[in-house]
């Protein structure tokens, strides 16, 4: 319990703000925190998280890629079909630079099998939108049909526009039987992805 003591002539009577005991006005100090003038047991320093002063970040990306381009449309053709009847063919692709100035294409491929569409004996062949560069390359297919989805790989050879299909699984050429046979109101989706070079 504080003292009542006699002081100098400019001391005077105050209340600690944080626990309400009486004081003197000298025996008081400001707490950093909130600036409230409290006793030597109600002080406290600053926190040192107080001191902690955060790094600018660099918003910089480390490289910048121009967007790609609007769905492209073109017309693809299918090996396998000798005529479309009323069945539809469309695809649309989109086409982008990447870091090594490679451009990438990716391709989707929609068709629906119509009642008169007749078909070919024979593997498939599909074409694409954009002919390669001066080295083959490498791309993948999925084909999902009948509920079901389909996987493939294949190569464009230099200079190419068109390719065959191998299965993912067994490496059997994609033909009128593989991965299945063709019927009136089958629906197919083909997604191809290869970059040119």
């Amino acid at each position: 319990m504080p003292v009542n003591r006699v002081g100098g002539p400019s001391s005077y009577n105050v209340i600690c703000d944080d626990c309400g005991l009486k004081y003197k006005n000298y025996e008081l100090k400001k707490r950093p925190e909130d600036n409230a003038m409290v006793c030597k047991d109600c002080w406290e320093p600053r926190h040192p998280q107080h001191f902690v002063r955060a790094k600018q970040d660099n918003t910089l990306l480390p490289f910048l890629r121009p967007d790609s381009d609007a769905d492209l449309t073109y017309t693809p053709t299918w090996g396998l079909i000798d005529s479309l009847g009323d069945g539809t063919l469309e695809g649309l692709y989109t086409q982008r630079t990447d870091s090594d100035g490679n451009s990438v294409i990716e391709v989707t491929v929609r068709a629906e099998i119509g009642s008169t569409t007749t078909f070919n004996v024979g593997t498939w062949t599909i074409s694409v939108p954009v002919t390669n560069g001066a080295n083959a390359s490498d791309g993948t297919v999925q084909v999902i049909a009948k509920n079901r989805l389909y996987r493939g790989k294949f190569t464009l050879a230099a200079a190419a526009s068109t390719f065959n299909i191998l299965d993912q699984e067994d490496n059997r050429i994609w033909s009128n039987t593989i991965p299945q046979t063709w019927s009136d109101g089958d629906t197919f989706f083909l997604t191809i992805r290869y970059s040119t070079e």
